[in-house]
């Protein structure tokens, strides 16, 4: 293993959508996840995973259907979930409030307390672009990793390296499929409860589903 030191960047709600449209009818572990996009040769220091629920008062039955997928996530070692608020909209949509700010105020603050050699952003949110590019002035490598239906054309091409997030890497990586999303949220605004499954990872797991990231996966 080397001493490249790489710290996860995870836009929830990002992921979600995207998931939805490459595999529809499953869930893929979050413990492996993270371990394969990090790969065999680099040291996995943390992954933060940025997420907005939905309120307890707002939506009791839906807030106690997402409590079992938060309190999976916090039990992935290394693993920290970043909570920020949901908010209806008059016409009755949920929006997620500060979570973009968020991930990019951590990315860049890990970056200045030098936590992390290499980050790597799963978005495909082209606003991430500016942060890349301070990042990357400190000196810090940055890869992105997204599915195809959202990439982001611009930040990929700020990135150092780019993954294609499809069926064929997530193939080891599928759990029991889900029937139905339990979300309110299908306007593509805020990923629900049915979110990719948070099993803990344990270190035979983690040796067996890592890969070292492919350079580019660009089509």
């Amino acid at each position: 293993m080397s001493d490249e030191r790489v710290v996860i960047f995870i836009d929830g709600s990002n992921l979600y959508m995207g998931l939805r449209q490459e595999i529809p009818n499953g869930r893929i572990d979050m413990g492996r996840f993270a371990a394969k996009l990090c790969g065999p040769e680099r040291q996995l220091v943390r992954t933060y995973y940025y997420y907005a629920p939905v309120d307890q008062f707002d939506d009791p039955e839906l807030y106690r259907m997402q409590q079992p997928f938060l309190k999976a996530l916090r039990n992935i070692p290394y693993f920290q979930l970043q909570l920020g608020k949901l908010e209806r909209t008059p016409s009755g949509q949920y929006i997620e409030k500060g979570i973009d700010v968020y991930l990019a105020t951590d990315m860049l603050k890990y970056a200045y307390k030098d936590i992390y050699d290499t980050a790597i952003i799963v978005t495909g949110d082209g606003d991430f672009t500016y942060v890349v590019r301070e990042v990357k002035d400190l000196g810090k490598h940055v890869e992105n990793a997204s599915l195809r239906s959202s990439r982001s054309l611009m930040l990929s091409q700020t990135c150092d390296r780019f993954t294609t997030l499809d069926y064929a890497f997530f193939s080891d990586l599928l759990l029991t499929p889900y029937v139905s999303s339990t979300s309110p949220y299908e306007n593509g605004d805020h990923a629900g409860d049915a979110m990719p499954s948070a099993e803990p990872l344990d270190e035979d797991s983690a040796e067996s589903y890592r890969m070292t990231p492919n350079d580019e996966h660009q089509d």
